[in-house]
């Protein structure tokens, strides 16, 4: 991510340097502290090396990619930018079932796309727009209504919130199905798992409570909402395993 937003220089070369850099890891030898780092753990934890490479895509897609047509696009992008560190977190405990990837690719959506409705004011900032377009325009919204002031009139307020309430609902969808993956691991790592998919589900809800005021406000979780959570989360695993 920081070569991705914050690096000097031009980023998509850096960017390139650190795909070859990955791409002969295991041919030649490397410098670079976090790719010797990064070798230890792929040999230590026998890991695939396609995860990373697609986190290094996605970072690439940030500098070329600015706009999403679709749900679909954005789904895509998931698959650079969320998926794979749920795959990697799941390859290091050992659960590699392609049925687990995929209920993890889940909830890595959902993430993510719970962090684009947080962030469409900071996003907007950095030229970015992680919305589906087709959505958008089927709520009468355009991309210049994503401006500094959020100033709106009292129609579009109403088209902004169900926008808003449509990506809920398929963002909801995505926890749903998602977090039956707790069914398949062991207690610990499900507690953990629990606490992220509450903890954006959380968000969420925070997200459909205040609508369009999100815009000035970004929704987070307070101290005590985060170890109600946690608590909420031990509970649960508890019953179930």
């Amino acid at each position: 991510d920081f070569l991705g937003d914050e690096a000097k220089g031009n980023r998509l070369e850096k960017l390139k340097l650190w795909e070859k850099e990955l791409s002969t890891l295991f041919t030649e030898k490397t410098r670079i502290p976090i790719f010797v780092a990064l070798k230890k753990t792929i040999i230590k934890h026998n890991l695939n090396i396609s995860p990373f490479k697609k986190l290094i895509k996605a970072n690439v897609l940030d500098q070329t990619k600015k706009l999403y047509a679709n749900i679909s696009e954005v789904m895509d992008y998931c698959r650079y930018s969320a998926n794979p560190v749920g795959e990697i977190v799941l390859n290091i405990l050992g659960y590699k079932s392609k049925k687990n990837i995929s209920l993890s690719n889940k909830i890595c959506s959902a993430l993510q796309i719970t962090n684009f409705l947080q962030d469409i004011k900071t996003d907007k900032k950095k030229g970015r727009v992680y919305l589906p377009l087709d959505i958008m325009k089927k709520h009468s919204l355009e991309i210049h209504d994503f401006e500094e002031k959020y100033v709106f009139d009292n129609k579009r307020y109403r088209d902004f919130d169900n926008f808003l309430n449509e990506m809920v609902l398929y963002n909801r969808t995505l926890y749903d199905e998602g977090e039956k993956l707790v069914h398949n691991l062991k207690k610990r790592q499900a507690i953990l798992i629990q606490v992220f998919v509450d903890s954006g589900r959380i968000i969420l809800d925070k997200i459909e409570r205040n609508k369009h005021k999100i815009l000035v406000n970004r929704p987070k979780t307070n101290n005590l909402e985060k170890i109600f959570i946690i608590a909420k989360a031990i509970v649960k695993i508890s019953i179930l395993k």
